[in-house]
This record gives C-alpha cells, sequence and structure tokens, in this order.
C-alpha cells in the first residue's frame, strides 16, 4: 500500500499573530522532509557539506546550500531563531552519524 501522509493545519482559532510558535513545530519536519528529497545518491562527503552550509546559513547569513539542496532555502526566515537551529540541523546530523557508522561498519 503507498505510505500514508497526513497534511496538519493550524487549529482555527490560532490568530495569524500567534501562528509563528505553532507553525516553527514543523521545521525540523520540513528539512527532513527537504533532506529526504535530496539526499538520494549523496556521498557522505556531500551531506557534509550540505549541514556546514545550512549551519552557515542560519548561524551566519551565509548563501543558501547548493544543488540538490538549495530546498533548504525555505528555512532561511528561521535565521533570527537561534533556539531553533539545532532542531532544524536535527536531521543531518543524524543522517552524517548513520553514514558515517555505517562507513566504519564496511571498514572493519
Amino acid at each position: 500500500p503507498p505510505p500514508f501522509l497526513m497534511i496538519r493545519r493550524p487549529p482555527r482559532s490560532t490568530r495569524s499573530v500567534t501562528l509563528f510558535p505553532y507553525t516553527t513545530l514543523f521545521r525540523s519536519q520540513a528539512s527532513a522532509a527537504i533532506l529526504g528529497e535530496n539526499i538520494i545518491g549523496c556521498s557522505i562527503v556531500q551531506v557534509r557539506t550540505a549541514r556546514d552550509q545550512m549551519a552557515a546559513m542560519l548561524r551566519e547569513n551565509g548563501p543558501v546550500p547548493e544543488a540538490p539542496f538549495e530546498g533548504f532555502e525555505v528555512l532561511v526566515p528561521a535565521r533570527d531563531f537561534a533556539n531553533r537551529h539545532a532542531s532544524i540541523l536535527l536531521a543531518v546530523e543524524a543522517t552524517l552519524d548513520a553514514m558515517s557508522q555505517l562507513q566504519h561498519a564496511d571498514c572493519a
């Protein structure tokens, strides 16, 4: 069967002035979705470069990561919210950790 996809929307009672905190809960999910769409076929070096570029984009107002990870551009507004940076980078960090473990397992 096809995978199930659920799109969540903010509650109707949420005012636009209070909408931002609700939507930030999904920033890490957005990051993971962008990563998942673009990581197939990438080497650990490419993923590490994307992680470094994304961290620079968020923390140092650097440019958007290079292709195939230019989709992270949608997270540029999160630059102003340093407390969100770790959750945005979480998917990339976890992926790099997994890739590193696999690389070391192949060498053993």
